[in-house]
């Protein structure tokens, strides 16, 4: 480096000895990290007390020099006594307590308290997390102001959870209020499910279930008589089904089935099984496997459960024979290869309805098993057998091929 010293050397000397003020201040920014000797280092440490005040005020602590920061400090202290500035007073309250300047923490929770929602976005990038860091001295203002943030957009709560120590009770309850009647999706209603997500439990995921229970017999309530208003309720309605489905599967698969299962009725009831057996129907990719994620408990309740409302499906009850494809993927998740029956039941159950329907269409009955004979849910099937990974997979399928109303997406999967 000795062919870069002395012209580094004429530089530094001819920029720190400049008339101008901002001119010493840029320079001495500029060269306090590349300095290659000790001529130049001395150049550096002895530059004007008010070009380097200048230039400190108004730089991080991360790209201030270590050798600079003692003397940096005395800066930060002048500035949090004497400037109005609250862009200054920021700089040098967040440098300050960084080194530890525990009179500084006051001054910064101020100024990020009065911050703008894009103003808090900007400083997120980079600034804001070792912030919050240093002010851990208050979990409980970090935690108020984090909530605070997330509710208002400015921040995630997937990235700055590890600042929020919990969610009280009373804006739990709030949260899943709004969760329950608005829609919270696509920034309508930043932070409301991440927030929730961190204060999870049974308890919550029970009181989930339920309002999805009541929103399907609602949306029933509202189909059954046709009018422009009921059809824009059922489509209100509906939305907030999804939503509600889609926050549940969020949840930890044990966390959901727990609360489900307490939330079950004594005697069977559709409402509640079809329910279930939508929230379970295909499992994306992201979803875990429930065979690893649920204690065997758990998961043999769940399969007792769904294998025990096999035999309650009927064509009055599910006209359509979505119910019965949904509660066959459902078992498949959960059972064990000898539930493979339970799907061959539900598949013939399904071949009489369609069958059935058929036969009603070609009297011209109206109703309802006549228009859903229509529906084929035969990849649900497919997936179901799969999922249960039966040595009896192939002949089960091969036996299917007699079956006309599955014969063309058997093919299908036995070609795969």
């Amino acid at each position: 480096m000795n062919h870069l010293a002395a012209p580094l050397r004429e530089l530094a000397a001819f920029a720190l000895s400049d008339p101008s003020v901002k001119v010493r201040a840029r320079a001495f920014s500029n060269l306090m990290w590349i300095n290659t000797d000790e001529e130049t280092t001395r150049l550096l440490t002895g530059v004007d007390e008010e070009a380097f005040e200048n230039a400190i005020e108004s730089t991080p602590l991360r790209n201030t020099h270590p050798i600079f920061r003692a003397r940096a400090l005395t800066v930060y202290r002048k500035v949090l006594r004497e400037s109005s500035d609250p862009e200054k007073r920021f700089m040098a309250a967040g440098n300050a307590a960084m080194m530890g300047e525990l009179d500084a923490q006051p001054v910064l929770r101020e100024y990020l308290d009065q911050c703008s929602a894009d103003r808090i976005r900007a400083l997120a990038s980079r600034e804001l997390r070792p912030l919050l860091e240093v002010l851990s001295s208050d979990p409980a203002w970090r935690t108020s102001w984090v909530i605070r943030r997330a509710l208002e957009g400015a921040l995630s709560t997937g990235e700055w959870n590890a600042f929020i120590v919990s969610v009280d009770e009373d804006l739990k309850n709030r949260l899943l209020g709004r969760l329950e009647t608005e829609d919270v999706s696509h920034g309508r209603g930043p932070g409301v499910q991440g927030l929730l997500r961190l204060c999870a439990d049974s308890e919550m995921a029970q009181r989930v279930f339920r309002r999805i229970v009541d929103l399907r017999r609602a949306i029933k309530a509202a189909n059954s008589v046709r009018s422009q208003e009921n059809i824009t309720l059922a489509q209100r309605l509906a939305g907030l089904e999804r939503q509600l489905e889609s926050f549940l599967r969020s949840l930890p698969a044990q966390t959901m089935v727990d609360g489900v299962l307490a939330s079950l009725s004594p005697e069977f009831c559709l409402d509640e099984l079809a329910a279930w057996a939508q929230l379970w129907d295909w499992g994306m990719d992201n979803e875990p496997d429930l065979q690893e994620a649920l204690t065997d408990a758990s998961r043999e309740a769940a399969r007792a459960y769904l294998r025990g409302a096999v035999h309650l499906l009927t064509n009055e009850t599910d006209p359509r024979g979505e119910v019965r494809s949904q509660l066959a993927v459902s078992i498949s998740r959960v059972g064990e290869p000898e539930d493979t029956r339970d799907i061959a039941t539900l598949m013939a159950s399904d071949v009489q309805r369609i069958r059935l329907g058929m036969a009603a269409r070609a009297r011209r009955e109206r109703s309802l098993l006549a228009d859903g004979s229509v529906m084929r849910y035969t990849n649900r099937y497919m997936l179901a057998v799969r999922q249960l990974k039966s040595e009896s997979e192939g002949p089960f399928l091969a036996g299917l091929l007699a079956e006309p109303e599955f014969e063309r997406e058997v093919c299908g999967a036995l070609v795969e």
